[in-house]
């Protein structure tokens, strides 16, 4: 596809970055939702079965204050969402004040979907962990 400036310059591959760029972007944050989803699930139905507990002191804590099923949801929606979006954030500030050209905001942006990317990876691994636990009668996992 070829785009021609006002002032007739034309530029090349503008449509097809733009397309690569959505379909990238839409892909991890995909990735980092599902994981995110599935490590809330299996988290959710491991404490409700009384096979797991939640980390102490921070997260124990709230849960303690606000009840299991309320302070579950206030944690994830209220704290590691927020934690997650925020180092985005610094991801994109970090990797900006680096380069001063053009560059600089595609590695920002890499920079961005690298974290989700690696939020989402690490919340399917936790996932996968939580899994023997529903299973088991112990809350040990069997080999």
């Amino acid at each position: 596809m070829l785009f021609i400036l006002g002032n007739g310059t034309p530029v090349k591959g503008t449509g097809q970055d733009r397309v690569e760029k959505a379909i990238t972007t839409s892909l991890v944050v995909l990735i980092c939702a599902a994981g995110r989803a599935l490590d809330f699930a299996t988290t959710w139905v491991a404490i409700e079965r009384g096979q797991a507990v939640e980390a102490k002191p921070f997260a124990a804590d709230i849960f303690h204050l606000l009840g299991q099923h309320v302070g579950m949801i206030s944690y994830v929606a209220f704290i590691t969402t927020q934690a997650i979006f925020l180092g985005s954030h610094l991801a994109v500030r970090a990797f900006r004040v680096r380069s001063a050209d053009d560059a600089a905001n595609i590695s920002a942006a890499n920079a961005s979907r690298l974290l989700f990317f690696l939020t989402g990876v690490v919340s399917l691994a936790v996932a996968l962990h939580n899994v023997p636990f529903l299973f088991s009668a112990s809350g040990a996992v069997q080999n």
